[in-house]
């Protein structure tokens, strides 16, 4: 690393960014890896360099650092360009299954503790939030189960997509036929408006 610190002191290029960036990345020092792969994106980009592959990279980093919304705007700007690149695919039904299975595990500990109290109170647990967040845990299950299944359609050898994808599958049913009926069916009988 201290070759490539002092390449990029002497003569920066996006190239040495970039494998400072891979370095960094080794080191477990991820949000420097981070700006190390901006920076050799910006230099790639303003030499005319095609900068995809360290788009990826950016992508990969963010996902791993839990920077979800970062990497859902990356990734939907890679997904137009590398439609046919099942790594990506997979790596972006990840990024959405980690998010729906947080939302799912958030909404599922407020309908134990709703079912569990024995008297109503909506100032200690929102119907309306349980239900959004089921939702929206229901909307990222979908979107992983499509992409994974668009990573097994594009892969040429199995790395468990489609079993991802059946996870998710069963996820969004378990939400839509357990979860949403019975929270409509609690938010009617109380007057209580989802919308």
């Amino acid at each position: 690393r201290k070759y490539v610190n002092k390449g990029i002191a002497t003569n920066p290029s996006y190239i040495l960014y970039a494998m400072a960036s891979e370095l960094l990345e080794k080191e477990f020092r991820i949000p420097d890896a981070e700006k190390m792969c901006l920076k050799a994106i910006e230099m790639a980009e303003s030499e005319g360099k095609d900068s995809g592959t360290l788009k990826i990279k950016l992508f990969l980093l963010n996902l791993e650092m839990g920077e979800n919304q970062k990497a859902i705007n990356i990734s939907n700007g890679l997904l137009d360009i590398y439609y046919d690149n099942p790594d990506l695919y997979f790596n972006v039904g990840v990024l959405y299954q980690r998010l729906a299975t947080k939302l799912y595990d958030e909404a599922a500990v407020l309908y134990k503790l709703f079912n569990a109290s024995s008297e109503f109170d909506e100032s200690l647990i929102s119907i309306k939030k349980m239900y959004k967040e089921f939702v929206q845990a229901m909307n990222y299950a979908q979107k992983s189960k499509e992409n994974f299944l668009e990573a097994n359609d594009l892969e040429i050898e199995d790395t468990g997509s489609r079993e991802a994808a059946a996870e998710m599958r069963r996820l969004v049913r378990q939400i839509k036929d357990i979860y949403i009926p019975s929270i409509q069916e609690i938010a009617e009988s109380k007057g209580i408006n989802l919308n």
